[in-house]
C-alpha cells in the first residue's frame, strides 16, 4: 500500500513540474505577450482574416444596387477604380465585424466594369509587414455593369442625349411651351406658345455656383413628367427653384427634373 501511494505522490510532483515548464517556457511566454499587445489594441477578431466578402463578382443594372455581406476585422474604408458616373458609390459603416455595404451604380454610369476595394482605415489596426504576405490586405468586388432597364434605360439615354439650349414642352391640357437656357446658360426658363416667360429654375453645385446645364427631352417616371438637364459638374448637384415657380412649373404639369440621370421632385 505504502509502494503504491508512493508512486501516485512521483507522478503528481511529475505533473506539476511539467505544467510549471509549460507555464514559464520562453515560447510561451512570448505568446502571452504578443496576445496581450493585440488585446491592447482592441483585436477581438485577432483569430479572422481581415476580410471576407459574400460575393466577389457580380452584376448590377446601371440605376440599381445591390447588398453584399462584408465581414472586416478592423473599421474600413474602400474606393472605387473605372467608374464614370458620381453616383456610383458604396453605402457602408466604415465599422469592423459583419456588414450590409450596399453597391449603388449610377443610372448615367458608361463603364462596363467597376472594382470597389476595401482597405484597412483603423489606428488600431496591424501594419502590413506583420502579415508577411499570408494574408489578403484588402477585399475587392468587380461590379459587372448591365444595360439599364425599363424607364432607366429611357433615363439614361435621355441623360446622354441632353446637349440642347432650347427644347420643346407639351404642358397640360396640350398647350404647347419652350424650356430655354439663359444667363450664360445657367438658368432654365419655361416660355409659354407665345413667348411669355411662366417660371425658372437652375443648379447649385454645392459651392454657392451655378454651372452651366444642357437640355434634353422631357422624361417620364410614374405618369409624371420631367425636364431633363445635364451638368459638366456633377457632384452634390441641386434644384434651386422659388416657391411661386414651383406652383407654376407644377400647374404646366412638370413634377421637377431629371438631373443628371437622377429623377428630382420639386424642392
Amino acid at each position: 500500500m505504502m509502494k503504491s501511494t508512493g508512486r501516485i505522490i512521483i507522478s503528481l510532483t511529475a505533473a506539476a513540474m511539467s505544467a510549471a515548464l509549460v507555464v514559464f517556457s520562453p515560447f510561451s511566454a512570448a505568446v502571452a505577450s504578443a496576445n496581450e499587445e493585440v488585446l491592447e489594441r482592441g483585436d477581438e477578431f485577432q483569430n479572422y482574416p481581415l476580410f471576407d466578402v459574400s460575393d466577389r463578382v457580380v452584376k448590377i443594372r446601371a440605376g440599381e444596387s445591390k447588398a453584399i455581406e462584408l465581414f472586416a476585422r478592423f473599421d474600413y474604408t474602400y474606393y472605387t477604380s473605372g467608374h464614370t458616373s458620381s453616383k456610383t458609390y458604396c453605402e457602408c459603416n466604415w465599422k469592423k465585424g459583419n456588414s450590409k455595404p450596399i453597391l449603388h451604380i449610377g443610372a448615367d454610369e458608361q463603364a462596363k466594369n467597376i472594382t470597389f476595394y476595401f482597405y484597412i482605415n483603423d489606428e488600431k489596426g496591424l501594419k502590413d509587414t506583420e502579415y508577411n504576405g499570408q494574408q489578403e490586405l484588402y477585399a475587392e468586388v468587380e461590379v459587372y455593369v448591365q444595360p439599364a432597364a425599363g424607364a432607366n434605360a429611357q433615363t439614361a439615354a435621355t441623360a446622354a442625349a441632353a446637349t440642347a439650349k432650347s427644347v420643346a414642352v407639351s404642358m397640360k391640357k396640350g398647350a404647347a411651351g419652350t424650356l430655354s437656357l439663359t444667363a450664360d446658360d445657367t438658368i432654365a426658363m419655361l416660355y409659354d406658345s407665345k413667348g411669355t416667360a411662366l417660371a425658372s429654375f437652375s443648379v447649385s453645385d454645392g459651392t454657392g455656383n451655378m454651372p452651366k446645364l444642357s437640355l434634353g427631352a422631357v422624361s417620364s417616371q410614374n405618369g409624371k413628367n420631367y425636364f431633363t438637364v445635364v451638368t459638366k459638374k456633377m457632384n452634390e448637384t441641386a434644384v434651386k427653384i422659388s416657391d411661386s415657380d414651383k406652383a407654376v412649373m407644377t400647374k404646366c404639369g412638370f413634377a421637377g427634373v431629371c438631373l443628371n440621370g437622377n429623377f428630382v421632385n420639386w424642392p
